[in-house]
């Protein structure tokens, strides 16, 4: 049976801003566990109710009526909106309560859609442009779901949220902090994965990278281990090896070994040791040739 929000919940002290707008509100349906230590409200409104007025509503509820109690109250919310609204139109009215929702759901999602230039192509299709990062891309698949679910099921707008990536913009500083993210991300996804991407053969058909470049076996890399580029140490910048083995020409692994030697030092001049031609001769068709020493 379907009640006036005002008549469920009499005794909520609200603002009265607040309580106006709550006189439109019904209650649908109030649910509990078995154990009491949650509740979900279930609320239909004509009109667009801002997220936060939602979280103060679900924190007066727990503190008002169950002061005593540990108990979760958590409100879903739905929305009957008039023919004017459009998916562009709603965006623009509800974006701070998207915004407020994203971040306390996940900061990702929250950062990229705060900075995303967003336009429509169709009147049911939101095109986000977004950073071209890995993890970005990651973590598209997600924003694009909370979207969809937000504008179909609460709002009654269904549209389809789409992305477009532009090249990295920001200082130095910001660029090293998300190459970072990028590394230690491809790192974790390749340690998890390693057995299973081996065995597909995914690293060389599909051009995975591991944090400085192709994964062992990979096109483009050469043949060489891509944890790490040559030369260019580890990545917090101190000394390291070689974290993957190392491949022959033949594909036969060999030992890790240490890809970061200091060059050796100099001998003293009166230490060189020279060859004469027919020691030279000698030693280049692969016999063995006695050094004699200059001092």
């Amino acid at each position: 049976m379907v009640k006036n929000f005002l008549e469920v919940f009499p005794t909520l002290t609200i603002a009265e801003p607040l309580k106006e707008l709550l006189g439109l509100v019904q209650v649908e349906k109030v649910t509990t566990t078995r154990d009491r230590s949650s509740i979900r409200i279930y609320l239909k409104s004509p009109r667009l109710i801002h997220k936060q007025n939602i979280y103060d509503l679900e924190r007066g509820i727990k503190d008002q009526l169950f002061p005593d109690k540990q108990v979760a109250v958590k409100i879903q919310e739905k929305y009957r909106l008039s023919d004017q609204y459009t998916p562009e139109k709603l965006l623009g009215m509800y974006k701070d309560s998207l915004l407020l929702e994203l971040k306390n759901y996940s900061i990702i999602e929250y950062s990229m859609f705060r900075k995303a230039e967003i336009t429509f192509d169709k009147e049911d299709v939101m095109v986000l442009s977004v950073e071209d990062t890995m993890v970005n891309k990651d973590r598209t698949g997600e924003l694009k779901r909370v979207l969809e679910k937000v504008f179909a099921e609460r709002c009654g707008l269904p549209v389809e949220v789409r992305f477009t990536f532009v090249p990295p913009q920001g200082n130095e500083r910001r660029r090293q902090l998300e190459l970072k993210m990028e590394r230690e991300a491809q790192a974790i996804y390749w340690r998890n994965h390693r057995e299973e991407l081996t065995a597909l053969g995914a690293a060389a058909g599909q051009g995975l990278e591991t944090a400085g470049g192709n994964l062992p076996g990979a096109a483009g890399s050469g043949g060489g281990d891509g944890f790490m580029d040559p030369g260019t140490g580890a990545p917090d910048g101190r000394p390291g090896i070689c974290l993957w083995p190392r491949r022959n020409r033949e594909g036969r692994e060999t030992a890790p070994r240490d890809r970061f030697r200091a060059a050796p030092l100099p001998r003293p001049a009166e230490k060189l040791l020279s060859l004469t031609e027919g020691e030279r001769a000698g030693a280049e068709k692969g016999t063995t040739v006695r050094i004699k020493s200059t001092l």
